[in-house]
């Protein structure tokens, strides 16, 4: 017998959450591991059907499915998939961009090593907090995520979601990862700006 439900707690960290059972508030455990297709993250809100059985001596919700039909999970999953290419693809240009500015002798080679510290630091920064998600361990503040990428890591910031399958199911924190992405190109656009000259200059004196 089939159950329908809506999830309304999920750890995407640590794969796992509860689905509150339609008609009677029942609250089941669920694993990511039990959607029958490991398509996108289950995210809060969506509306699953399920069977109920036993894992490790708990009732779980085994063969989860998401209960929007097969075209609206297809149309879902193309629309994240353009929203992820157009942000890689924005970060690949900036890179690039970046680097002919460097090249060019807009701005000194300074910036560039500036660059690739920042996002390494991003990198290594969600793989830490991944990493202490999956072990209960001391967490890294989401603000403190934000301020490296607004610094300048976030396209390391971008690699790390993407490879590292961490806080992609997060809709607040992707909403404040964006924001931080175009205050931090609202930035390098008034750099480059007349508005900006002499922080140019400042930087090839430093440099």
């Amino acid at each position: 017998m089939r159950f329908q439900g809506t999830i309304t707690e999920w750890r995407d960290e640590q794969g796992y959450g509860f689905v509150t059972q339609n008609g009677d508030g029942r609250r089941v455990f669920v694993h990511v591991r039990n959607f029958a297709r490991r398509g996108r993250r289950p995210v809060e809100g969506d509306a699953v059907t399920y069977r109920l059985g036993m894992q490790n001596g708990r009732e779980c919700a085994l063969d989860v499915q998401y209960a929007a039909s097969v075209g609206g999970a297809a149309r879902m999953s193309l629309a994240a998939g353009r929203s992820g290419s157009l942000w890689a693809w924005l970060a690949s240009l900036y890179i690039t961009l970046l680097t002919v500015a460097v090249v060019m002798g807009s701005l000194p080679w300074t910036v560039l090593g500036y660059m690739a510290a920042m996002n390494a630091l991003s990198y290594v920064a969600y793989a830490l907090d991944k990493r202490a998600a999956r072990n209960d361990g001391w967490r890294t503040p989401e603000a403190r995520l934000h301020f490296i990428d607004l610094l300048g890591g976030w396209p390391g910031g971008l690699l790390a979601q993407k490879r590292l399958r961490h806080k992609t199911g997060k809709q607040s924190f992707q909403i404040a990862y964006r924001v931080t992405v175009l205050l931090h190109l609202t930035a390098v656009i008034w750099l480059f700006s007349s508005y900006g000259a002499s922080v140019r200059a400042a930087l090839f004196a430093a440099g």
